[in-house]
């Protein structure tokens, strides 16, 4: 299954239950502009802006919900999770 999920060509983070990232796959990474070193580790606020309040956190219920990436030059991308 690994091998899967890294050669998918949508984006795909991996965060764990207090909200890190834990895995990452090449399409994430050349979107966002970030090593995997980079992100792993991370809180996912690094890369997930705030859906309009002050935890950039994702919700239990955060399918199918509009949100925006921003990547490491700053950039914002839109996406729908």
């Amino acid at each position: 299954t690994e091998g899967i999920l890294h050669s998918m060509n949508e984006m795909l983070l991996v965060i764990s239950a207090d909200g890190h990232i834990t895995t990452t796959n090449a399409a994430a990474r050349a979107a966002l502009g970030y090593d995997e070193a980079e992100l792993v580790g991370q809180p996912v606020a690094t890369v997930l802006t705030p859906a309009g309040d002050a935890h950039a956190d994702l919700p239990e219920d955060g399918r199918n919900r509009e949100r925006v990436f921003r990547t490491k030059q700053g950039e914002l991308i839109p996406a729908l999770l």
